[in-house]
């Protein structure tokens, strides 16, 4: 993850939540962040997103196939 040099500081310890949803083939369809009880900075967000976004994931299988996952 690359948290933007021109962003704020983040000084306190921060826990972003995000909701994927994961393709059959194991890439990522959608990165969704989960509200959180006190607001996160936009910027450690938006790079937790972008980094997300990026991942890849062996497919789940049902019955032998591969799915998509939420």
């Amino acid at each position: 993850m690359v948290y933007p040099a021109d962003a704020p500081p983040i000084t306190e310890p921060t826990t972003i939540v995000v909701m994927l949803t994961i393709a059959a083939d194991g890439t990522v369809e959608s990165v969704t962040p989960v509200p959180p009880v006190t607001p996160n900075p936009p910027a450690a967000e938006a790079a937790v997103v972008a980094a997300a976004r990026g991942f890849r994931f062996t497919p789940a299988l049902f019955g032998g196939q591969p799915v998509a996952v939420e």
